[in-house]
């Protein structure tokens, strides 16, 4: 659910919407949220996102964009069992991370890594979601890439640069983020 682009607040799956969520639930469905930490996006909150995913315990869900490196969020996701977690447009979150931007997480909540290394930032949150022992940090399922150009901003990132990114990991957290960890997501205990 792209909850910003419909402009439906993702908050309205616990009340309005939440036959959606039951269906999910009912047929054991997984759920993928674009995620957003800018303060007048009212509707995709990192936090709202989390909610929904606090009141339905059996539907899996994947929150998209590394919840925009926000340390608070992905602690709290971390702790939940039907949470994940997606890296997508990795290389540009990373770049706008590095310029301070408000698509992001605000400095005090922000992942401490090095965003200039995009691996070292997938391993700082892949650890932060309990590594390979959780497999809750999946590469790519959202969006693996993005390019985006306009009077504000150039980001222009290519599918191949994402992926040396991923390839660029130690061997395990690769295969938990680009195996493991998207099977459990979309499968669920088989």
């Amino acid at each position: 659910m792209q909850a910003t682009i419909l402009e439906a607040p993702i908050a309205a799956l616990l009340k309005e919407g939440r036959a959606i969520m039951e269906f999910a639930d009912a047929h054991a469905l997984p759920v993928l949220f674009h995620t957003s930490i800018i303060p007048t996006d009212q509707f995709s909150q990192v936090a709202d996102c989390l909610r929904v995913a606090e009141a339905f315990p059996r539907v899996r869900f994947n929150l998209a964009h590394s919840l925009r490196f926000d340390e608070p969020g992905l602690r709290r996701a971390a702790k939940l069992p039907n949470v994940w977690v997606d890296c997508s447009a990795h290389l540009a979150h990373c770049g706008l991370a590095r310029e301070g931007s408000l698509v992001v997480a605000a400095k005090q909540n922000l992942v401490d890594a090095d965003y200039a290394r995009p691996a070292q930032v997938l391993e700082t949150i892949h650890h932060l979601l309990g590594g390979s022992a959780t497999n809750k940090y999946l590469w790519g399922s959202d969006n693996p890439f993005m390019s985006w150009c306009d009077d504000t901003m150039r980001s222009i990132f290519s599918y191949r640069e994402e992926a040396d990114v991923l390839h660029a990991l130690p061997a395990a957290v690769r295969e938990s983020m680009a195996t493991r960890g998207p099977e459990a997501w979309l499968l669920g205990k088989r």
